[in-house]
This record gives C-alpha cells, structure tokens and sequence, in this order.
C-alpha cells in the first residue's frame, strides 16, 4: 500500500460485528482507528446486574473487550466520552416519550445523533484524522445511478437487516461510510471471526437497550403512578402500575382478568389511562407520522407507493403515501397492519432502498381495520 492509503475510523462496541468489520478492513489494507463510545453516565449504579445491554454498569467490560480485540488486531483505540450528549439526547427524549404514552426507539436515535454524529465530530476535533467511518451494522450504501446519488440499501441477510435504525443518517454522510458486513449472513460473520481468532467470536449478542430491559430504573418513581385500565367504552376495568410500563400492542402484564385476550390499544397520558380491547382493534388502515427524514430521495408525493415498515421486525407493508409535506407524511396501507405505535419510527423503502422515515404521531383506523387478514398475522411481534 501507498501513503496515499485511505484511514478508516471504525465504530467498536466490543461485540463480534464490529470487531470483524475492524479486521476485514485491516485485511483489505486499510489503515484501520478504533473509536468506541463511553455513554454510560452511572444512572442505573447499584441496580443488579440483568446482563449485557447497550447501556449499563457492563459498559466497563465492554470497553475492555475492544480493547482486547483492538490490541489483538494492532490498532489503536480511542475512546470517546459522550456520556453527556448520551443523557441529553437519547435517555432524555426516551423517558420523556415513554411520560407522554408514546413508546420510542432509543436506537433511531442514537445511531444518527450519536454513533454517526458526535463520535465523528468529536473524533475528529481531538485531532484523530480519517477518510471514512464503518461500523458491523448489516446494511449496505452504494452509489445508485436511479436515483443520482448514494444511498442506503437493506442487507443482504434480511434476518440481520438493521437499516431501519439508520433512516435518520443525513445524505451527505452516505459516500463517507462502509459497512463490511452488508453482503454477510450472521453465521458467516462468526465463522469468519473464528477464523481470524478474534477473542469475540462467540459472544452473546446484546439485544437490550437496558440491561435486562429494566426501562423503569430510568424513572423516578415520583413521576409515575397508577391509573385506570379501560375498555373501550371507557369503562374501567382494573388499575394500571404506570403508563411507562405499557405499549401498544401488549397483552402480557396487563393484570386483569378477562374472558378474552385482551391487548393495549391506546395509552392515554391527559387521564393516565391505558385502553384495552380484542385484537381486532390493533390493526390501522394507516398513519400520521412528523419529523420526515428524507435519506436517498428528495420527495415523496400523494398517491406514490412504497413499502413501510413499522418497527425493526415488521416485514415492509405496502402503502400509499396520500399526504406529505417537508415535515409530516400520512400513508395509507394496501393491507391493515398490526400494532402501529406512536413515538416508533415509520421508515419507508423502495425495494431495498431506504428512502427515510419519520417518527409516528397517530394510527388510521376505520371500518376496515376490523376485516384483518390472516396473512398479517405474522407482522406482529
């Protein structure tokens, strides 16, 4: 390799993607920096330990891990403390979101603010020099000669596609990044990893933005109380332990008895109530969603078709957009789906192609919503 050798910054969390997305590009002949991110800022310190999460106690652990696997590949690491803009921008908005009866995802966005925003800027501002930025995430960026420009595209592994997550990158980053594992299978991945004998080729994946999923810890009790659980008619049929405790969609936990199943179909902040009823009252004909981002096109337009996914592992839906401005979009599907959640992000595509998102204010639901198939069944999880 020349001087002229490109630099990249990777992203290292200490997990098995990240850490063959470092090697594969070392392998490739790239100059490769590790950065990984200090975000924990000591909120959840004397709770017991529920695991390895994205944000916790562990996180000490983690960061020794990348070291590890830093050292074992010869590069270096820096670590970048954020624990502020982590409080501000992700802990903050989600608490406040959950306090408002909608139910965020903490992911969308710590990814744009955070992993691609302030790790970046504050790398670069302490003097780290690089010409491109990877991560593991298993997504895929190319330059698409339909729509002129970079964009975003699902993985290859439809199972392990995370690009939901990364609507909210702006455009202008796109030709900037590399995904190493955007053409890999999750097995290949840790078989590659075992081949390189890379010390985390085997490690659990963590799958909880807490540890353990304990949302709760991150509330002070003061501010959540209990309140009516209603149908609904509005007739109250037991008390709820605090609407953070709720979302759309749930039927386990609610704590009351009842001759049917019985799932959350609203959550009512004004009245600190949840509102319950049978399935067939989760499923929307459409949404309301604000906060448009728009990634690998300039517009959407009324009466345009995409494909709209409704949280990380809903399978796309076909839609229709019917109204959309530079801020807010509203969308009708070609089938009722399940479980359309407000404060979940809506991220649209063409095929394979993100073609951004926005953050949902409100489900559509009309006659036809009580006529669901059998066949979306299996979008709900």
């Amino acid at each position: 390799m020349t001087q002229d050798t490109p630099t990249v910054a990777v992203a290292m969390s200490g997990g098995v993607d990240s850490s063959l997305a470092a090697a594969l590009l070392k392998q490739q002949g790239f100059k490769v920096i590790g950065l990984t991110m200090k975000i924990y800022g000591g909120e959840l310190d004397g709770m017991p330990s529920r695991g390895h999460a994205c944000y916790g106690p562990g996180e000490e652990e983690d960061i020794a891990i990348t070291a590890t696997v830093a050292a074992h590949l010869g590069v270096p690491l820096q670590v970048i403390d954020l624990h502020e803009e982590y409080r501000e921008h992700v802990l903050r908005h989600f608490t406040h979101e959950y306090l408002a009866g909608r139910t965020p995802n903490p992911c969308t966005r710590c990814n744009p603010l955070l992993k691609f925003g302030f790790l970046i800027e504050k790398a670069r501002a302490s003097g780290i020099a690089f010409d491109c930025f990877a991560t593991g995430h298993y997504v895929r960026v190319c330059h698409d000669e339909h729509y002129g420009r970079y964009v975003l595209k699902k993985a290859r592994d439809a199972k392990k596609d995370q690009s939901y997550f990364l609507y909210a990158l702006p455009p202008s980053l796109l030709e900037l990044l590399m995904f190493p594992l955007g053409d890999m299978t999750k097995d290949e991945v840790r078989d590659r990893a075992g081949a390189l004998i890379l010390p985390v080729s085997r490690r659990p994946e963590s799958q909880d933005f807490i540890e353990g999923g304990a949302y709760g810890d991150l509330f002070d009790s003061a501010g959540i109380s209990p309140g009516p659980i209603l149908n609904s008619n509005g007739l109250r049929l037991g008390t709820h332990r605090g609407i953070v405790h709720y979302t759309i969609g749930q039927r386990r936990g609610i704590g009351i008895a009842h001759p049917e199943p019985l799932y959350v179909t609203g959550i009512d902040a004004k009245r600190n109530a949840i509102v319950v009823g049978p399935k067939s009252g989760l499923f929307a004909s459409g949404l309301q969603a604000t906060g448009l981002h728009l990634l690998s096109t300039d517009a959407l337009r009324p009466g345009q078709t995409l494909q709209a996914r409704i949280r990380h592992n809903h399978s796309p839906a076909e839609a229709t957009v019917t109204d959309c401005t530079d801020t807010s979009i509203t969308i009708r599907f070609e089938q009722p789906q399940l479980s359309v959640t407000p404060g979940q992000a809506a991220v649209f595509y063409d095929g394979d192609t993100v073609l951004g998102g926005a953050v949902i204010d409100s489900a559509t639901r009309d006659a036809e919503h009580n006529a669901a198939p059998a066949a979306q069944e299996q979008n709900h999880a």
